[in-house]
């Protein structure tokens, strides 16, 4: 919304409706219900709000089609609605654009086809997305990951002023024997996170450290979950040395970060952001019933549950067009899953990462994904308004 007033700014005042969050909201977004609503993480949770889901984008759709003044609609992320909202208005007089891609490449490749029919234009985080919509006629641009272009904009040399040519770290993994090494810990943001995998990071944590001196563990705790993981924490002994920081600011938590020698996290955004501090680090997730991980396993490709893995797979693709999908290779960030989250297992996987050789293999593939990601100077968040107004314009190809 900023970068299109930005853009905007010389022509006659723009007015936003829809639905967003308290900062949409700060620049003038008149909401018509509140966005929580569509924060639903799984098929069976949106199994389960179907009916208030399905209100919510008839709704949605009536409101947009009965006002004559609309030029531009964007939908951001949540393609479950977003499509279902896209079908309702094929009758539309604007542009309809998509921002964030559904993971087709993970799981619904069908859906592809429905988004490229449905919308305007799609804009990917991605550079290996636009191709599934594109082979079905749609028109879809890469405009980047906003996160990732923050955090490489943000980055500052810490141990080592200027990086060697070969692209070794700015970081040194064997710090003297007197500074202590920290693992940072990341038990997630929600209630169903702590409760399926934080007896098994506990156990896990309390084995390294009784395996490995001279380590201090950083554990970054969102607002909410605060209270939760200090009482889970009084389960280490005494002589377990930790910290917890509660995560105010993305700023202040990629500062941190970079200041982490190895860390473990349940599975989400979180990975892309140490990777792209630099942070050797492994990702678990478990799922209340194992029933419903079978259920994963149908629908969802297991190589797609971590990003770094997804987008080395496509680079892999792209140097050798004609191999196989890269299964063989070992993926850049262990990932383990259900019943491999355990604490002999889990402190296995860190044992493995906090050998130097296997750490400093990790950041070099991923510092070699994020090359291109770095070429591209322009934020995300202008990029994708500039090629809103295009489309608005007529103006895109």
């Amino acid at each position: 919304m900023v970068e299109l007033k930005e853009l905007c700014a010389s022509s006659a005042p723009l007015h936003f409706v829809g639905v967003g969050g308290p900062r949409m909201q700060r620049e003038g977004l008149e909401t018509w219900f509140d966005y929580e609503e569509l924060s639903i993480i799984g098929i069976f949770e949106a199994l389960k709000r179907y009916r208030a889901l399905r209100r919510r984008w008839l709704d949605t759709a009536t409101r947009l089609l009965g006002q004559e003044d609309i030029e531009l609609a964007i939908c951001i992320d949540v393609p479950a609605f977003s499509t279902r909202l896209a079908a309702r208005l094929e009758s539309r007089r604007f542009v309809l654009v998509q921002f964030v891609a559904p993971t087709v490449w993970a799981w619904g490749r069908g859906r592809a086809r429905q988004f490229a029919r449905r919308f305007d234009l799609i804009l990917t985080l991605f550079d290996f997305e636009p191709p599934f919509f594109t082979r079905h006629k749609g028109k879809s641009l890469a405009v980047g990951h906003p996160l990732l272009h923050t955090i490489h904009k943000s980055a500052k040399p810490t141990r080592t002023p200027k990086p060697t040519r070969t692209l070794k770290s700015t970081r040194t993994l064997a710090p003297p024997k007197n500074e202590a090494r920290v693992l940072g810990v990341f038990f997630g943001s929600r209630k169903s996170e702590l409760a399926n995998c934080a007896d098994a990071f506990i156990d896990a944590l309390t084995l390294f450290l009784e395996r490995r001196q001279n380590w201090t563990l950083q554990i970054i705790v969102a607002p909410e979950r605060e209270h939760d993981i200090r009482a889970l924490c009084t389960r280490f002994k005494p002589s377990s040395p930790y910290t917890v920081h509660v995560d105010n600011t993305d700023a202040e938590k990629h500062q941190l970060m970079r200041r982490m020698d190895l860390a473990l996290a349940v599975s989400g955004t979180v990975s892309l952001e140490l990777g792209a501090c630099g942070v050797p680090h492994l990702v678990a997730f478990r799922f209340k019933s194992n029933f419903q991980y079978q259920i994963l396993r149908l629908i969802c490709d297991e190589s797609a549950v971590n990003l770094w893995n997804v987008m080395d797979n496509f680079a892999a693709q792209n140097r050798a067009p004609r191999a196989q999908k890269n299964k063989n290779l070992f993926p850049i960030v262990p990932v383990l899953l259900q019943k491999e989250v355990s604490g002999p297992k889990l402190a296995a996987a860190l044992e493995f990462l906090a050998d130097p050789t296997h750490a400093q293999e990790q950041r070099r593939r991923i510092r070699a994904l994020l090359e291109g990601q770095e070429a591209n100077a322009s934020p995300p968040a202008r990029r994708a308004a500039e090629l809103c107004l295009q489309a608005l314009s007529k103006g895109f190809v």
